[in-house]
């Protein structure tokens, strides 16, 4: 992930708030804790602020395009 398109004091990526694990979770069809798993692992980007992950929108939405039967 381009960590240069992340602004933690406005939050966002690129002016876009990011995703939240459960989100991405719903948009993967995966259980969240596979989704932390993934991010931690570095086969989802995503950034972890805190205690949190935060997924950039356009990545998940790349991914999700990727997918078998991806919409």
């Amino acid at each position: 992930m381009d960590s240069s398109a992340f602004s933690q004091n406005q939050q966002t990526f690129g002016g876009v708030p990011p995703l939240r694990v459960h989100h991405v979770a719903a948009r993967l069809r995966l259980p969240g804790r596979t989704v932390r798993w993934r991010a931690a692992k570095g086969l989802i980007p995503a950034k972890k602020v805190g205690r949190q992950w935060w997924f950039a929108r356009v990545e998940i939405e790349a991914l999700q395009a990727k997918a078998p039967g991806g919409h």
